[in-house]
């Protein structure tokens, strides 16, 4: 059964970026010390995380963003993209971004966003990977089966908070894998 994961770096106090996000900082300042895990000083990913990356990766049939995270990166330009995204969006923009265009869908409700990356999907997983606003509709409306956390040790104090407007869920960890760059903390929700 393919299930929405919420899937997302994120800091101790809360914040998937820092504050003053931008496209020439998308992480915003001090946000880029939530991916040392995952592109560290050193250039080799330990062996851990490069086996949560590694299983992100296989178990991802589509992908499911916001239109901000979408412009804010350019449409990923550069980056391979490991799945067909589906952006959420008021209106899609005239000129689609990034170096595999055929690769985005644009849909304006998060029911439609989510109904359409598990057609995409298959017998793969659907991944909620950028975007606050965008994660925060999806869990407002029950369709997130778990949330995959990446905290890392590291307190931003400002920025673009994660868990803000959203009901109450009741959840159930289901696995923890610490490393000194990073703690993964996977929930299913309960519903």
């Amino acid at each position: 059964m393919t299930k929405v994961i919420l899937d997302i770096q994120i800091s101790l106090d809360g914040y998937i970026a820092g504050i003053n996000d931008s496209a020439e900082n998308p992480a915003g300042e001090g946000g880029e010390a939530l991916f040392n895990w995952m592109y560290p000083a050193s250039g080799e990913v330990s062996a851990e995380n490069k086996k949560v990356m590694d299983e992100l990766i296989k178990r991802t049939g589509a992908v499911i963003a916001g239109r901000r995270t979408y412009q804010m990166v350019d449409g990923w330009a550069g980056e391979p993209l490991v799945a067909p995204y589906v952006i959420l969006c008021d209106e899609e923009p005239a000129e689609k971004l990034g170096d595999e265009p055929e690769k985005f869908t644009f849909v304006h409700s998060v029911e439609d966003a989510v109904a359409r990356a598990k057609e995409i999907a298959g017998d793969k997983d659907v991944h909620l990977l950028g975007g606050a606003q965008t994660a925060q509709s999806v869990l407002q409306v029950g369709l997130v089966d778990e949330i995959q956390l990446h905290i890392s040790p590291v307190l931003l104090g400002d920025g673009v908070r994660l868990f803000s407007r959203i009901p109450m869920a009741k959840l159930r960890k289901t696995r923890v894998i610490d490393t000194p760059e990073v703690t993964h903390v996977q929930y299913e929700i309960v519903k």
